[in-house]
C-alpha cells in the first residue's frame, strides 16, 4: 500500500473532508491532495505526525496496518536455502553449525517423543 492512500484511507475513517484537515494542521488543501495521490511523497516526520494524530491515530498504529504477517519459511525452503550454504561456501563453520542445528532438533524431537510416553503410562 503507498503512503498517500493509506493517508486518504485514515482520513475518510475519521470523518474528515480534505479541507477541514487540511484546515486543521495548516497546510492547504491542494498540499494534502497532493499527499493523498503521491503527487507529493515525502510530507516529512512533523507533518505525518500531524495529519496521523489529527486524525486521532498516531504513527504507530499507522504504519501497523501495512506490516504483513509474515509467516515462516517451509522446512523445503529452509533445507534448499542450507543445500546452497554447503554448495557454494565448503566451510567447515558452516557445516558444523548446519549439524549443530540438527542435532538441536533431532535432540528435541527425542525428548518430545519421551514425554508423550511418560503421558501415555
Amino acid at each position: 500500500m503507498n503512503l498517500g492512500k493509506m493517508l486518504s484511507d485514515l482520513r475518510r475513517r475519521s470523518g474528515h473532508k480534505q479541507i477541514s484537515l487540511a484546515v486543521e494542521i495548516g497546510i492547504s488543501r491542494e498540499h494534502l491532495s497532493a499527499l493523498e495521490n503521491n503527487k507529493e511523497t515525502n510530507p516529512g516526520f512533523q507533518l505525518l505526525e500531524q495529519l496521523v494524530e489529527a486524525c486521532h491515530s498516531n504513527l504507530a498504529e499507522f504504519f501497523a496496518q501495512t506490516a504483513a504477517p509474515r509467516t515462516p519459511p517451509s522446512d523445503d525452503l529452509l533445507h534448499r536455502r542450507l543445500d546452497v550454504i554447503l554448495k557454494t561456501q565448503k566451510s567447515e563453520v558452516a557445516r558444523e553449525i548446519i549439524d549443530l542445528m540438527f542435532d538441536k532438533v533431532s535432540i528435541q524431537d527425542e525428548g518430545n517423543d519421551e514425554s508423550k510416553k511418560e503421558k501415555a503410562s
